[in-house]
């Protein structure tokens, strides 16, 4: 599989995969983390070792307009452990990323107006 990438890149990959197995990390998180890693070399035409906060920017906007916040969380864990990992370089997109607010209640109450709400809770 790794033969379809660029040398380094496919070397580094090759370890990305090893260090998540010796992390024990479970097989689905393996493939999600590796997946994410996967895409932003495609992104970032398989130059991924140096990137910087704005194009890290530009990446993750594009990954919530063209997909969703649960594929940058994934591409963003994964690109971290590489950093981490396989680079053991600092992560250069540290806070860069802030996840919407769960729906609470709260939100449910602003979204639809305090008497459906009532007419949920202890009717």
């Amino acid at each position: 599989m790794t033969s379809e990438f660029p040398a380094q890149f496919a070397c580094n990959y090759q370890c990305l995969l090893n260090r998540l197995k010796l992390h024990g990390m479970q097989p689905k998180t393996i493939a999600l983390y590796s997946h994410g890693v996967r895409r932003a070399g495609e992104y970032f035409d398989y130059r991924i070792d140096d990137l910087t906060r704005l194009q890290l920017t530009d990446y993750f906007v594009h990954i919530v307009d063209s997909l969703s916040w649960s594929s940058l969380k994934h591409d963003l864990y994964g690109l971290k452990f590489y950093y981490a990992q396989v680079l053991n370089k600092p992560w250069p997109g540290a806070d860069l990323v802030k996840p919407p607010k769960s729906h609470t209640a709260g939100y449910y109450y602003r979204a639809t107006g305090p008497t459906d709400i009532h007419d949920h809770v202890g009717a």
